[in-house]
């Protein structure tokens, strides 16, 4: 019986072997993804046994299993220009992609780590992508992506989704390409890309650094000349545009790729001006050759690093110190980093025209890294080793003295902006000596500054301290304080009504330019401006008192008044009538402008004229002051700044007699006299303004009082007033003439009989004096001048 058993079990496995034969399709070992093996269970003890003897089975411990992703859709979407395969995971995930060289056809590799999928095989047949294929692989996802031709490709990441990019071929030009036999590649070879090549003169050496995507193999060699390097990467292909280099400053010429993409090789060759010793060594992905420089070129040359320059990038996967070796290579900064950078999560981003300090922050403190700039280096760690590290460096110790609050007020608030900066490690304390109000710090020297600038920006009357007090980011709303003290403009209290315009023109001004939330004050003792507000509001109010805050030209004004004999008048040298005047000048009183001066005149009349070139006006002056035919009133002088008004005057004191009869009943009347004093002022005012072509205009304002006859009887004398108006356009150092103004006067004549009025004691016979009327003239000579500096 045992033997019929055993009979009938063989041939029913038998059977069943027969049919999975005849079932299972014919498949090629080229499609199939190598899958970990699975351990067979050996049947042969079950099948001896007679019967089956029930035993307590023990449960099986919990198998220690952690949460992984599953892809859940693996599909292709057809593009105008390209195919995209997409695999949608459940959550986000790691990957790396990878191209796989033929044969037996090109494949991309996508391994996405911790996540399961299910094994199929995705039929396409669109652009070059024939198919798509999925197993797991441990707790890996490999995706296989089969193309009919070799395409270049991207990979990108959008939330759960891993996006492959291939670009659809020009099917026509594969046609009329001439097929070339591909030089047979070791099996399960890679081929890798050279995504950038830099050069930078380092001091002693001139480093060429060329950046792969992997581990690349290369040989480098020298040509019998000495004048030129060959660096040949195997199995590579370039994807660097500029295909060449050249670095300023070195010995190293120009750099230049091509490619064997047959053979499969990248050749790089360095020409160099003369034969230098040179060094290769790898670093990761990166190849430097170090270049020897010549005793000339040792020196470093100087550069200026911003850390606010623009800079653009696009890595995939990419090292943390990987990336900040290609940024120093674009900004010229060197980066210290801690050990623990090394360890970083591999980095994908793009940036198109970013200021270095934005990509630095947003790669950085995900990772819970942060920078620190000292003396030109970035030093990358965490806060902690940053710290750590700050700590062992030599300190210093300032003071600060406040401009306008207690040294107690001011540390607390400092300690609150101290407490918030995430790297700033300062020790803050108020000197607590009697009648020493003072702040003392201790830190090191680039911090212990960052913390005077903040007691700057926090020591001023009603100001306010922003979180930011370097720099302002208007689109990130940062708020912020700044001074901003003006060097040209006086915001003392206003001495003029000009001066009154001018500043409510600019509070205006800045009232339209600031954010509804922004503040700012005005600090009239430093003549400086305090704004609270966000950074595109600094920048636009900045723009408008740089503009304004500039140095005016001055201009000196010298008058002259003297009353000349009328008769005298006509020999000055003035050219009448030949002044400049605007389109449109007003003149007030009794004025005549351009009037001649006509000898024994009425007077009452003003005239303008410039001086004649040629005449020496003050010696002529001085002569007819000696024979009393000349008298100087006064001679001011004034300098003004240009559009600014400047005021002259002067006055004559004229006394008289004032009689008062006092009546009495019991004696005669008395008879007093007393006498008073009179002010007969005469004003220049003028407003002058430099022209663009250095002449310079002016506004003349000139005011007369005179006395028009003796005072008869009681009371003062009569006088009258004058007043002109009017525009002058003068040249440079060019006299300016206002005349016409003309009165009368009693002189004093000694008159005599020539030589016998000169004996003595008989000469009194023959001389004699009296008292002579003389009409005489004010004039105004007015000459303005540009201020050179």
């Amino acid at each position: 019986m045992k033997i019929i058993k055993r009979v009938m079990v063989s041939a029913f496995t038998a059977a069943v072997l027969l049919s999975f034969s005849v079932i299972l399709p014919a498949f090629d070992d080229s499609d199939f993804i190598s899958i970990a093996p699975v351990e067979k269970q050996d049947s042969g003890d079950v099948l001896k046994a007679d019967t089956v003897v029930e035993k307590p089975v023990k449960p099986p411990a919990a198998p220690k299993t952690k949460e992984i992703a599953n892809a859940d859709r693996v599909f292709a979407v057809e593009l105008n220009d390209r195919i995209e395969v997409r695999i949608v995971a459940s959550q986000k995930v790691k990957y790396k992609a990878t191209e796989l060289a033929p044969p037996p056809s090109p494949r991309i590799l996508v391994q996405l780590s911790e996540c399961a999928v299910k094994t199929s095989t995705i039929n396409v047949g669109k652009g070059s992508v024939r198919a798509i294929r999925t197993a797991p692989h441990g707790d890996t996802a490999w995706v296989v992506i089969d193309l009919t031709e070799k395409s270049r490709w991207k990979a990108r990441e959008e939330g759960t989704i891993v996006i492959i990019e291939i670009p659809k071929q020009a099917g026509a030009a594969r046609a009329e390409a001439k097929p070339v036999e591909a030089r047979p590649v070791p099996p399960g070879s890679l081929l890798y890309r050279v995504v950038d090549v830099a050069g930078r003169n380092i001091g002693k050496k001139t480093r060429v650094i060329v950046t792969a995507d992997g581990p690349v193999k290369y040989r480098l060699r020298k040509d019998s000349g000495g004048k030129a390097l060959s660096l040949s990467i195997m199995d590579a292909v370039s994807t660097w545009k500029e295909g060449s280099l050249t670095i300023q400053d070195s010995p190293v010429d120009k750099v230049t790729i091509s490619e064997d993409s047959r053979n499969k090789v990248v050749e790089l060759k360095i020409a160099l001006t003369e034969n230098t010793p040179y060094t290769v060594t790898r670093d990761q992905n990166q190849i430097l050759v170090d270049i020897d420089n010549p005793v000339d070129m040792g020196k470093l040359p100087k550069r200026k690093l911003d850390l606010y320059q623009k800079i653009s990038l696009n890595v995939q996967s990419a090292t943390l110190p990987g990336l900040l070796r290609l940024i120093s290579t674009q900004t010229g900064f060197e980066f210290s980093v801690s050990p623990s950078v090394a360890a970083a999560s591999p980095v994908t981003i793009r940036y198109d025209d970013q200021t270095l300090e934005r990509v630095l922050r947003e790669i950085l403190i995900p990772g819970g890294f942060y920078y620190e700039v000292s003396d030109g280096i970035i030093k990358i760690g965490t806060v902690a080793e940053l710290k750590a590290a700050k700590n062992l460096r030599p300190k210093v110790t300032k003071f600060y003295y406040p401009k306008s609050m207690k040294a107690d007020n001011l540390v607390s608030l400092a300690e609150v902006q101290i407490g918030k900066h995430p790297l700033l490690d300062v020790a803050v304390q108020a000197d607590a000596n009697p009648g020493a109000n003072r702040v003392m710090l201790v830190g090191t020297r680039e911090d212990v500054d960052k913390a005077i600038d903040m007691l700057n920006i926090t020591d001023v009357v009603g100001g306010r301290s922003g979180s930011d007090y370097s720099r302002g980011q208007d689109e990130e709303g940062y708020m912020f304080t700044r001074v901003y003290k003006l060097n040209n403009m006086r915001l003392m209290h206003d001495g003029s009504v000009n001066e009154q315009d001018w500043f409510n023109e600019m509070q205006s001004a800045i009232e339209r330019m600031k954010s509804p939330e922004g503040q700012y004050q005005i600090d009239r003792r430093t003549s400086s401006i305090i704004l609270y507000d966000s950074g595109g509001a600094h920048t636009r109010i900045a723009t408008m008192l740089k503009g304004i805050d500039v140095k005016v030209p001055q201009v000196t004004i010298e008058a002259k008044l003297y009353e000349i004999s009328l008769t005298e008048t006509k020999d000055l040298g003035v050219k009448w009538s030949a002044v400049g005047q605007a389109a449109e000048p007003f003149i007030q009183g009794d004025v005549q402008a351009g009037a001649p001066v006509v000898a024994g005149s009425s007077g009452g009349l003003l005239t303008l004229g410039t001086m004649m070139s040629g005449m020496k006006i003050d010696a002529y002056l001085r002569a007819l002051e000696v024979k009393n035919k000349a008298t100087l009133l006064s001679s001011p002088k004034v300098t003004v700044e240009s559009n600014q008004p400047a005021t002259i005057r002067t006055s004559r004191r004229v006394n008289y007699a004032e009689q008062s009869i006092v009546t009495s009943q019991t004696g005669p009347p008395i008879i007093t006299s007393v006498y008073k004093e009179l002010n007969l002022p005469i004003e220049l005012r003028v407003h002058s303004k430099i022209t663009t072509e250095n002449t310079i205009n002016m506004l003349i304002h000139l005011n007369v009082e005179k006395i028009v006859a003796a005072a008869q009887g009681e009371g003062p004398p009569d006088t009258s007033s004058q007043l002109a108006s009017t525009y002058v356009n003068a040249k440079n150092n060019e006299t300016i003439v206002i005349g016409g103004l003309i009165s009368e006067r009693n002189i004093e004549v000694n008159e005599k009989v020539p030589l016998l009025g000169d004996l003595p004691l008989l000469g009194a016979l023959f001389r004699g004096t009296k008292i002579q009327n003389e009409q005489v003239e004010l004039v105004v000579f007015l000459t303005p001048s540009i201020v050179e500096d």
